[in-house]
């Protein structure tokens, strides 16, 4: 498993998106991920503390050698209150034994405006 920076994922509060990885080795050979444990967290910044994670009881479907994240932009949320702005996202399959993030990168989640 090597980790792949994603591209910037642009959503409005309250969407519901489906985030899916393909999953490879260095060589960019599928791998089968169907084992694994894969937790996806979202913080303010790389490095803070997360202030959503999914797994697979609550959003991640593991098939193949394909992460799929499925979450609502309301789920980020402080107080009752949505959080809007930038964020990081970082998806970490433990398969093996081996524990390394595999995905990561920017998410922008902007107000809806009617």
């Amino acid at each position: 498993m090597h980790c792949i920076p994603h591209a910037l994922i642009r959503t409005h509060s309250g969407e519901d998106i489906a985030l899916a990885f393909h999953i490879t080795n260095a060589a960019g050979a599928a791998l089968d991920i169907s084992d694994a444990a894969a937790v996806y967290k979202i913080a303010r910044r790389a490095g803070d503390a997360a202030l959503l994670v999914k797994t697979q009881e609550d959003g991640i479907t593991l098939a193949a050698a394909t992460a799929t994240v499925t979450l609502n932009t309301a789920e980020l949320a402080a107080e009752g209150q949505p959080l809007l702005g930038d964020f990081w996202g970082q998806l970490t399959l433990t398969l093996n034994d081996m524990t390394q993030v595999v995905a990561e990168g920017p998410l922008s989640v902007a107000p809806v405006i009617a």
